[in-house]
């Protein structure tokens, strides 16, 4: 395989030796029948040696030529590979301004359904782990944010609640979410009517728990309906979406039903928030 192309590469000068030497041959040869003069020996010889020059450096001229267009065609996709790269990372960060936009143009929508003022806030922070109490927000009490204010968000077409403020500094706030453990909510059903009180297991992937509903509301409780806010003796308004009942229990040694709900709000990707001031519009 090596020969057959070192033979293809260097072919024209093959065929010029083996015509060298044939020439050559042929010229002693034909002394003894020829009268042949020495300088036009000499000249054929040179001339011979010219065109074997004139082969070599065309083909050596040709070789540093095409190295040095292979070169020149290297740095030319070096370059475009670069540009290429930088396009696809503006397209990336094109793509994801547009979704930003698209939801703060849906929470602008929202915002503007609301019928009591508030105060738009962003998370900026919250306590590592699978188990955490408090989200902090980027708005205090110098953007007119008190203790237990409400605290609510917009998600998939629902206004959820997140839960309340439970701390506040000049600049920033800390929200105690419905699935902590502290958190006590004042819920009712929004078909059934029947009421209870809602809390957490400390887990923003869990369910909430609502406890102390009557037992005869087993037959009208299905899976799948709504618990909102009940707005009775509570800092939260009514009528607040909490969550979806995924499960129910009847222990016998207890007098009431215990649901376990599926929050409203998919706290894993809750970026932007609403806290309620109380005051009407």
């Amino acid at each position: 395989m090596r020969f057959n192309n070192y033979v293809s590469k260097h072919l024209s000068i093959l065929v010029l030796i083996v015509i060298l030497v044939v020439s050559l041959t042929s010229i002693s040869l034909s002394v003894g029948n020829i009268k042949i003069q020495s300088h036009e020996i000499g000249a054929s010889f040179f001339s011979l040696f010219q065109i074997g020059v004139s082969k070599v450096s065309t083909f050596f001229s040709g070789t540093i030529t095409s190295i040095s267009e292979l070169k020149k065609l290297k740095s030319k996709y070096s370059s475009l590979r670069d540009k290429v790269a930088d396009y696809q990372v503006l397209q990336r960060d094109i793509h994801e301004l547009r979704l930003e936009n698209q939801r703060l143009r849906a929470q602008i929508g929202y915002s503007q359904t609301l019928n009591v003022t508030f105060i738009s806030s962003q998370i900026i922070a919250q306590e590592p782990g699978k188990l955490f109490r408090t989200m902090v927000l980027d708005k205090g009490s110098k953007s007119g944010i008190h203790r237990n204010m409400p605290v609510v968000a917009f998600q998939d077409g629902f206004q959820g609640l997140v839960g309340r403020i439970a701390a506040v500094t000049a600049y920033t706030s800390k929200v105690l979410p419905v699935f902590s453990r502290d958190s006590y909510v004042s819920a009712r059903m929004l078909k059934s009517r029947y009421e209870g009180l809602v809390n957490g297991e400390g887990d923003k992937y869990g369910f909430l728990i609502m406890n102390y509903i009557k037992k005869q509301a087993k037959e009208k409780v299905k899976f799948g309906d709504i618990v909102v806010t009940s707005g009775v003796e509570s800092i939260y308004p009514e009528g607040l979406y909490i969550g979806r009942v995924r499960e129910m229990q009847t222990p016998e040694w207890q007098p009431s039903l215990q649901l376990f709900l599926e929050p409203i709000i998919d706290f894993s990707r809750l970026e932007y928030v609403f806290i309620l001031t109380g005051e009407k519009k």
